[in-house]
């Protein structure tokens, strides 16, 4: 009898031991993590646990990472590497809308803010943040038409001219042979200046000086009176004074051409409005044969366009050749002071 409630009590253990067992599989996490709240979802990482949500296990995400999620969408949209580094062309039937919404779809750029928004007439600009930092930013230009269709009934207005360096002459007899109407913008201390000055009025040439608005702006101005207007290339201060120096431009009665980036201190456009100053903004500059699909269609877009070219024997080239083909489509060609005249910024 001994025997056998010694191997009945044993088996009673056994069964307890066992049940305990499954018990704990199968209830143990339930019980752990009431006990315990978060414990078991600290990161792997944390050290001795002792940090509880002061690491993450993502990594911030970096430019690298952004600009490689942009280039598997373009990719995808078979577009090619752009001639500026910063600068995408979308193909035809993408839209830059299209391109916002695809990348803020990407996994990759989740916890990121994707903006594509329009910075002027053609242009736009994609920004990718991270919180408050930059990672990305890239000019976009919807697809473009190579030569677009010019209305004959309203066709734009098209001006032109040619930049003079501080030691380029010989360009001038040149451009007096032309039968088109254009001007030349020189720097207004340069050697030659009064020369070149006199000898593109004596054969009804405008002239347009190079104005740099940290310098004394009517010295500038008397060093030329024959000039209709001043080119402006140089990058301005947000914080820069703008109405002294414009107040001198309205003085005298010139026009103002800002042939700066797109999108660059909306303020001076207004600025200019409010005295009274005639303000246009350049179409294009001339450097290679892809400058001319912009040059067009930023000027069919306004209504008028205002295209220059460095005196450099490609960029005479270039110029020459853009004439020739604006006429071919029916541009209306004028001296860049009337086209600045007829359509200034009223903004």
């Amino acid at each position: 009898m001994v025997d056998g409630r010694h191997t009945f009590t044993a088996g009673l253990w056994v069964i307890s031991v066992v049940l305990v067992a499954l018990g704990l599989v199968r209830f143990g996490p339930v019980i752990w993590a009431n006990l315990f709240p978060g414990i078991d979802r600290l990161p792997a990482n944390s050290g001795d646990g002792m940090s509880g949500g002061m690491h993450s296990d993502r990594t911030p995400p970096t430019p690298e990472q952004a600009a490689e999620a942009l280039h598997r969408v373009l990719a995808n949209w078979e577009v090619g590497y752009s001639p500026e580094l910063d600068t995408i062309y979308l193909p035809d039937g993408r839209r830059p809308r299209e391109l916002q919404d695809t990348l803020r779809g990407l996994e990759p750029l989740a916890d990121l803010e994707v903006y594509v928004t329009r910075v002027d007439d053609l242009l736009f600009r994609l920004r990718i943040f991270s919180g408050k930092q930059l990672l990305l930013q890239r000019e976009v230009f919807p697809w473009l038409p190579e030569r677009p269709t010019v209305s004959g009934v309203n066709p734009p207005e098209a001006g032109f001219l040619v930049i003079l360096g501080g030691d380029e002459t010989d360009v001038i007899d040149e451009i007096c042979r032309w039968r088109a109407p254009l001007a030349v913008a020189l720097p207004p201390f340069a050697a030659h200046a009064v020369k070149s000055v006199r000898m593109a009025s004596r054969c009804s040439k405008g002239v347009v000086l190079l104005l740099d608005p940290d310098d004394d702006v009517a010295e500038q101005l008397a060093t030329a009176p024959e000039a209709s207007g001043v080119l402006l290339e140089k990058s301005l201060a947000p914080d820069r004074p703008l109405k002294p120096w414009l107040q001198i431009l309205a003085e005298r009665d010139v026009f103002l051409l800002d042939g700066r980036p797109s999108g660059s201190l909306p303020s001076l456009q207004k600025a200019a409005a409010e005295l009274g100053v005639p303000y246009v903004q350049r179409a294009g500059h001339l450097a290679k044969e892809y400058d001319f699909v912009l040059a067009r269609n930023l000027t069919i877009r306004r209504g008028y366009g205002l295209i220059s070219a460095d005196a450099s024997e490609e960029g005479i080239q270039l110029l020459s050749d853009f004439i020739e083909s604006a006429q071919e489509d029916g541009y209306s060609t004028l001296f860049p002071a009337e086209v600045a005249r007829a359509h200034r910024s009223s903004d």
